[in-house]
């Protein structure tokens, strides 16, 4: 069985690539929430404690499963839920401009 695929990608990418957010994006967190926002299109957008802390680690974290790994841990969840929510939720911030996901050109 192959991996799910959203937009050219699959979740085995999304996992290995390195993500960042890109300078136009700023964010703050609160107690029960991060507010992001992209300058480009003055979109807001809430993040639930889970995803703030996801944006937390992706600019430290090797790979994206790297940080999803740490996630698994952190909460106590399955490694394979967790890599499977966190690649479809960074694919929606990439079709949002709110992360950049270098794929090394693998789709």
């Amino acid at each position: 069985m192959s991996a799910p695929e959203h937009d050219g990608l699959t979740d085995d990418v999304v996992l290995a690539a390195k993500a960042s957010i890109p300078d136009y994006v700023v964010s703050r967190g609160f107690a029960q929430e991060t507010v992001v926002l992209n300058l480009r299109t003055g979109i807001y957008h809430g993040l639930d404690t889970v995803g703030g802390r996801l944006l937390e680690l992706l600019p430290r974290a090797a790979t994206v499963r790297a940080a999803a790994l740490q996630i698994a841990d952190e909460y106590a969840r399955p490694a394979d839920e967790v890599e499977a929510d966190i690649a479809e939720f960074l694919r929606a911030l990439q079709t949002r401009g709110l992360v950049d996901l270098n794929t090394n050109g693998h789709r």
